[in-house]
């Protein structure tokens, strides 16, 4: 009986334990990722953003269950290395806004932190991907965004994808 009582008292200390590192996690810094379509609709259209923490997995965005998706993810440290990637279909002719293809190339060639993103889609879409991972602030209270939009054209002939980004410092180069 005695060993019992033990066990459960470990147990209820780790609850509690576990339950501080919780609450730690709730204050960490906030990273969020959206998905609009206009003029369309397309379930197998999808966002991720994932850091590039060692095991990390990524937070997608799907306009499944609601238009626009908002999805987020705290991070339990600032600042992080954030990959972004949006998966097309390959059905769907699509076009990059111009500030969208800048933003995706900032920092390439600069000895800059992979985004761990790039390969994430599967062979039956396209992926439209960050070449460097972002940096968030290292102001922990300050989170950071990634947007997508997916615009039919307005003549039909295809999709124009705009993206946009907040709270990010910079793309991350290793020193």
């Amino acid at each position: 009986m005695k060993l019992n009582f033990a066990i459960m008292t470990g147990i209820a200390a780790g609850l509690v334990l576990g339950g501080s590192s919780i609450s730690h996690a709730i204050d960490g810094q906030e990273t969020y990722i959206t998905l609009t379509e206009t003029g369309f609709s397309n379930k197998s259209v999808k966002a991720a953003i994932q850091t590039t923490d060692f095991l990390a997995d990524p937070t997608v965005c799907t306009t499944t269950n609601s238009n626009p998706c908002k999805n987020s993810e705290k991070q339990t440290s600032s600042p992080k290395n954030m990959g972004q990637v949006i998966c097309i279909p390959n059905t769907m002719s699509v076009t990059l806004t111009s500030a969208c293809q800048s933003l995706l190339l900032t920092g390439s060639g600069n000895n800059c932190t992979a985004n761990p993103l790039a390969n994430y889609c599967s062979s039956s879409t396209r992926g439209y991907a960050s070449s460097c991972a972002w940096r968030t602030s290292t102001d922990k209270t300050q989170s950071a965004t990634t947007n997508w939009t997916v615009t039919l054209n307005a003549d039909g002939s295809g999709y124009s994808v705009d993206c946009s980004q907040s709270g990010y410092a910079y793309p991350f180069t290793s020193q």
